[in-house]
This record gives C-alpha cells, sequence and structure tokens, in this order.
C-alpha cells in the first residue's frame, strides 16, 4: 500500500489517524462501503431531480474525497454542492454529477485493488 498513488494520497489519512496499517485499512473498509451508498444517492437524485438528496450526498461525500487526496476533485465538488443548495436545475448539474461519479467509481475500484478488498 503506497501513501499515494495517481488516483489517491493517503497522506491526509495518515496525519488523521496515523500509519498503523490495520486503522488505515479500517477506514478504507468504512469508505468503502458509505462511498458506494453515497453515489447511489447520486444517481438516484439525479434520476428524481432531486437537488436536495444530491446535496445531501455530496455534503457527506467531500470530506473523505478530501482526506483520501482526491484534490483534482476539490473545486467540482464545491461547486457541485453549491449548485444542489442552490436548488439549480439538476439538468444543469449533470456535468459536474457525472465528473464526481465516474472520479469517485475509479478510486474506490483503485482501493479495493490496493487493499484486496
Amino acid at each position: 500500500m503506497n501513501s499515494t498513488n495517481s488516483t489517491y494520497n493517503l497522506t491526509r489519512l495518515k496525519a488523521f489517524v496515523g500509519d498503523d496499517p490495520d486503522v488505515i485499512a479500517n477506514m478504507v473498509q468504512v469508505f468503502l462501503k458509505s462511498a458506494n451508498d453515497l453515489i447511489g444517492q447520486l444517481i438516484e437524485g439525479e434520476a428524481q431531480h432531486n437537488t436536495e438528496k444530491i446535496y445531501h450526498a455530496v455534503h457527506a461525500l467531500k470530506p473523505s474525497l478530501d482526506i483520501f487526496g482526491i484534490d483534482d476533485m476539490h473545486q467540482p465538488v464545491r461547486e457541485l454542492e453549491k449548485l444542489a443548495q442552490e436548488n439549480t436545475d439538476v439538468v444543469l448539474l449533470e456535468p459536474l454529477l457525472q465528473q464526481l461519479i465516474t472520479r469517485t467509481q475509479h478510486f474506490l475500484k483503485q482501493l479495493q485493488v490496493d487493499f484486496n478488498t
């Protein structure tokens, strides 16, 4: 398990929880479960044109993306959160939603490979 790779960076997570591989693996497991649920909520929110559901899912996902070093999503996730909170038409949110969903799914797959889950 590397601290960094092209998909994510564990430096912030290690600063938060320490270098214990078991603790890090546990944090990864917890995140994998919650992130998959949040991705499902984003997809549902998009299909239902429910900006409140989108907002809550993005808001919940945002700190994990930060702690796992998904820095390329820092600005897009905050923009999506703001637009959803402002009840912007979901059609206008779709490009950011798809970017977030695709990037997060890619990140989750890489975590699963790296942590043998």
